[in-house]
């Protein structure tokens, strides 16, 4: 009774332990979470008799709970060999054992990371099937229960020892592990009969990846109502700029789009010719693109009908006054537009043959005819009878 109060109490202190360390580390809240599988090899030996070693293969898994607290179960296998535990059979005994463990360098101090060197001690209970008939080489007429010279097959055992984890990697997921333990069999209705044995395996182990992206807890720092209300603006003011930057884009983009719509309608939209009278003369336009003197090909027909005029009048002069849409500078619009009144003249008097005598040419700037900005890229002929 006593023996089984020690260990509700020490299960106890670890439940009230790991629920208060949940509050504090991340990476335990899932059940899938710090498993470790391992695998070892290695020998064991009776205290009676040291220089009698059998081999030994464990396979094991393990789960903590808190950084330094966790529970693990293994099966060990030992072969028959020497007088303890030869049996005559190629298997001599299967161990089936579970085991409490506490992280020693974690209980002092846990920084948030595997360490490189993490010893580990543990202590269980386990169940033994000896396979064979055992005969006690001290006294091999000693009565047993079972019969003069036998002990049970079945039996309990208890275990203890030390794990000396070396942690392996970037990410720890791999260590090496060596493994002493303590093993006494409870033989003849569960008493231990002295006749306890040393053991001791080397092997891997491998830390399975936890839910927080590392193979161990992630240390969290506990935050305040104040500070938690604080973040929570924080995030809703950043999320109302993204939204107002979000509209200025759209609205950005409706106004580009809009633009593109009127440029794409200037493009397709057919030259016109206007002549207007005013008093006794009469005027002609001729129209240019956007930052051009050049006459276009559609613009030329206006040209020719005043240098027809002419020669069918000559009397009769032009006056030519070139103007430029706002778009530039001052200085590149003034130059834009005498370039502009020029051209008509050098084609009236070139392809023509017009006096120049007869034609006036000047640049007048930006031009403010027209309410349309972009009519005013022109040259306003004035004849004069």
């Amino acid at each position: 009774m006593k023996k089984i109060a020690m260990i509700a109490a020490f299960a106890l202190a670890g439940i009230a332990a790991n629920a208060q360390e949940q509050t504090n580390y991340a990476g335990s809240s899932k059940f899938t979470d710090n498993w470790s599988v391992t695998l070892q090899a290695g020998a064991i030996a009776n205290f009676n008799d040291m220089k009698d070693w059998s081999p030994v293969v464990l396979v094991g898994a393990d789960k903590y709970f808190t950084p330094w607290l966790g529970a693990g179960a293994d099966v060990r296998v030992a072969f028959g060999s020497g007088e303890w535990h030869n049996t005559n059979t190629a298997v001599d005994a299967v161990n089936v054992n579970v085991y409490g463990k506490v992280n020693v360098i974690n209980l002092f101090k846990f920084n948030g990371t595997r360490r490189f060197f993490e010893p580990v001690a543990y202590a269980g209970i386990g169940y033994s099937h000896k396979f064979g008939e055992f005969v006690h080489p001290l006294d091999p007429t000693d009565p047993t229960p079972a019969g003069a010279g036998t002990v049970f097959n079945n039996y309990v055992n208890f275990r203890a020892g030390l794990e000396l984890n070396f942690n392996l990697g970037k990410k720890r997921n791999w260590a090496v592990v060596v493994n002493p333990a303590c093993v006494w069999g409870g033989q003849r209705n569960l008493f231990l009969d002295g006749t306890g044995s040393f053991e001791v395996t080397a092997g891997v182990v491998y830390h399975f990846t936890t839910s927080n992206g590392t193979t161990t807890f992630t240390k969290v720092t506990p935050r305040s109502q104040a500070e938690i209300d604080a973040l929570n603006a924080t995030i809703a003011k950043i999320q109302a700029e993204k939204d107002a930057c979000a509209s200025q884009a759209s609205q950005a983009q409706a106004k580009i789009a809009s633009l593109q719509n009127q440029v794409n309608e200037l493009k397709n939209r057919k030259p016109e010719v206007v002549t207007v009278k005013q008093n006794d003369g009469m005027e002609c336009y001729v129209y240019y693109a956007q930052g051009k003197s050049a006459i276009s090909a559609a613009q030329q027909p206006n040209v020719e009908r005043i240098a027809t005029f002419l020669r069918n009048n000559d009397k009769a002069k032009v006056a030519i006054k070139g103007y430029a849409s706002p778009e530039g500078s001052k200085e590149f619009n003034e130059r834009l537009a005498q370039k502009r009144a020029d051209a008509v003249k050098n084609m009236l008097v070139k392809r023509y043959k017009i006096d120049a005598s007869r034609i006036e040419a000047q640049g007048c700037g930006v031009g403010s005819t027209f309410s349309e900005p972009d009519w005013n890229r022109v040259s306003i002929c004035t004849i004069e009878k």
